[in-house]
């Protein structure tokens, strides 16, 4: 049995059809796989992006956090300064107070042992008070 001719050529036909079909397929295929393998390099770029930000973030955090700690302790050094310096400043007007009311209790002794002296003398001199016999 042979075919007729002109199947021959239709089969050919057929099989190159067949063959381009083929072929499409795979090329459709393959650029599937290259769009998945893209969107897999994108997921996974923007997930060590993600990262990255994230990272960053972090460091930036923790920069703020020293800074912020940093400038506390500032503060605090200021505050303790400012409490010393007040602190002296009313010993110091404690002391100024307590040596001037010191001064002064001298300088009230002082005026009294004069007066007392004055006194003493002039009893003494007969200018004071006199006993006349009764």
């Amino acid at each position: 049995q042979t075919s007729p001719p002109h199947l021959g050529g239709e089969l050919a036909c057929a099989a190159e059809d067949a063959e381009e079909t083929s072929d499409r397929a795979k090329e459709e295929l393959e650029l599937e796989d290259e769009a998945a393998s893209a969107l897999k390099a994108s997921k996974a770029g923007v997930k060590a992006e993600a990262k990255a930000d994230e990272k960053r973030r972090a460091r930036e955090l923790a920069a703020q956090a020293k800074a912020d700690e940093a400038l506390a302790a500032a503060v605090r050094a200021e505050a303790e300064r400012l409490a010393r310096e007040e602190r002296d400043r009313a010993l110091r007007e404690r002391g100024e107070a307590a040596a001037a009311k010191i001064l002064e209790e001298q300088r009230r002794k002082a005026l009294a042992e004069k007066e007392a002296k004055e006194q003493f003398r002039a009893n003494r001199t007969g200018g004071g008070f006199k006993l006349t016999p009764k």
